[in-house]
């Protein structure tokens, strides 16, 4: 799911919604770019925020980025990240 943040903001757009991605996407086709936003903004969605991100992959409430980094980098580092809470319950499930 946080790999979808490295793809084009359309398909991002519609990765987020769940069952319905693809019927949507298929309506949109035949709207002109001025309909196909206004369209997506009745759906009032937005990017997860980089601390949101964090928070969903487990990381500590304390962690920072590095300084020298771009918001885009931050976003590439969070998209090849695994869940902590996830990694930890496997390495626990394999050692049983």
């Amino acid at each position: 799911m946080v790999a979808s943040f490295q793809v084009n903001f359309l398909h991002n757009l519609l990765g987020i919604i769940d069952v319905q991605t693809e019927n949507i996407y298929k309506a949109l086709t035949n709207l002109s770019q001025e309909e196909k936003i206004t369209k997506l903004l009745t759906f009032k969605l937005r990017y997860f925020t980089l601390k949101e991100i964090t928070n969903l992959l487990g990381f500590p409430l304390v962690f920072r980025f590095p300084e020298k980094k771009t918001v885009k980098q931050h976003h590439c580092l969070l998209g090849n990240s695994l869940s902590v809470h996830v990694v930890a319950k496997q390495i626990k499930i394999l050692h049983e």
